[in-house]
């Protein structure tokens, strides 16, 4: 998972925890500012943030929660040992949590894999002698600017880089000799 969602897990774990002591006040300290602002956003754009939502709002219906940011790596002694927490996690095997990946790496590696077929099929691709001359390979870049383009714009274009204008080419294939 990410950092973001780790620290947003992190958030929700600790609630269900104080919910669980039932204590009567409580400050949640965390060095991510991206999860203060996603807990804080009226647009909420992750599972994993409404979950921490719902678990906060638990917390806050039996005490007053406070959240605040601390600056990282800066010798607070409550951040120091979280940090030190968060390594040993890493290579601990016995309490795995599961946390979907965020939905854009999900979406980037739809893209990517994507890609990886549109190029596939391009490579492989007997036909478009013409147009392979001006796309050699597969980008997004180049197709994103024939887009782009107006109309009349777009016509020339694709009539240029398939070969399909009115520029005596295909004479000149036949009679080489010829007029042309």
């Amino acid at each position: 998972c990410t950092v973001f969602q780790a620290e947003t897990v992190a958030i929700e774990q600790a609630s269900i925890q104080l919910q669980e002591m039932g204590v009567q006040k409580v400050t949640i300290f965390s060095d991510s500012r991206a999860a203060i602002s996603s807990l804080a956003a009226l647009k909420i754009k992750s599972q994993t943030v409404a979950k921490c939502i719902d678990k906060l709002n638990l917390l806050g219906s039996q005490c007053e929660v406070t959240i605040k940011w601390v600056k990282a790596h800066n010798n607070h002694p409550g951040n120091e040992y979280a940090d030190m927490e968060a390594k040993l996690g890493t290579s601990n095997q016995d309490n795995k949590m599961a946390v979907l990946p965020p939905i854009s790496w999900e979406r980037g590696k739809i893209t990517q894999l994507t890609y990886k077929d549109w190029t596939k099929r391009w490579k492989s691709y007997e036909k478009a002698r013409q147009t392979k001359i001006w796309f050699p390979s597969a980008k997004v870049t180049h197709s994103r600017v024939l887009l782009k383009c107006n109309r009349q714009d777009l016509g020339l274009a694709v009539a240029m880089i398939t070969g399909h204008k009115r520029l005596k080419r295909h004479e000149a294939i036949i009679d080489p000799d010829g007029d042309s």
